[in-house]
């Protein structure tokens, strides 16, 4: 659970890449700087992600009213946590992002990593943040660029890290607890993610390739 990540980031002497972290450098990199919240209760009302956002520069963050965050946290936990995907439950999806938009959001986060088995960008007038391939490129990323992973974006702890860390070869610190969610996501949806398997693959190979000129 990211509530607990400060601490745990504070704790070690692994890089912990913060979902929410790895998610608002996306969003600064497309110019959005009002974004709709979806995910579990927790998530949209509990500071521990939406705090992580709104501290960074000029991002705002807006989440569904308190009946349509009760549906989007019982749709997660009682039917696509146990596999169900409901036509009716995506018509009510799309009614919650169209909400967000008339409110704002010029984009909308899929915060819980089983959102995007239910709402597909064809649902939503505005780009969808599917939080589960973000996170996982942005560990790949750090992992061969470690200086651009995660453009900018200030966090505390991170920096805490590198304190500690100094001189410490980035291949040599783990971010592989977070290749989980990508290596799933590849395994059930390899026409989806296949691009990012391709793109993580060029990258690398222009690393090496051009590694004297970097």
């Amino acid at each position: 659970m990211h509530k607990v990540a400060p601490a745990i980031a504070l704790a070690t002497n692994i890089l912990l890449i913060h979902i929410a972290d790895a998610t608002a450098a996306e969003i600064k990199r497309q110019g959005v700087s009002r974004v709709g919240l979806l995910g579990t209760r927790f998530t949209m009302e509990e500071a521990f992600y939406k705090d992580r956002l709104i501290h960074q520069p000029g991002l705002a963050v807006l989440v569904p009213n308190g009946e349509e965050r009760n549906l989007v946290h019982d749709v997660i936990y009682d039917e696509l946590c146990l596999g169900q995907i409901r036509p009716e439950s995506r018509d009510r999806f799309r009614q919650v992002i169209h909400n967000l938009v008339v409110s704002g959001a010029e984009a909308v986060i899929l915060s819980c990593t089983e959102l995007c088995l239910l709402v597909k960008p064809e649902d939503s007038a505005v780009p969808l943040f599917d939080t589960t391939v973000i996170h996982a490129r942005s560990a790949v990323q750090w992992a061969i660029l470690p200086q651009e992973a995660l453009g900018g974006v200030h966090d505390p702890a991170q920096e805490a890290f590198h304190e500690r860390a100094a001189g410490i070869k980035p291949n040599s610190i783990s971010a592989l607890t977070f290749f989980s969610h990508f290596f799933l996501a590849v395994q059930i949806y390899p026409h989806k993610y296949g691009s990012a398997v391709l793109s993580i693959q060029q990258s690398s190979t222009f690393h090496r390739t051009n590694r004297g000129a970097l």
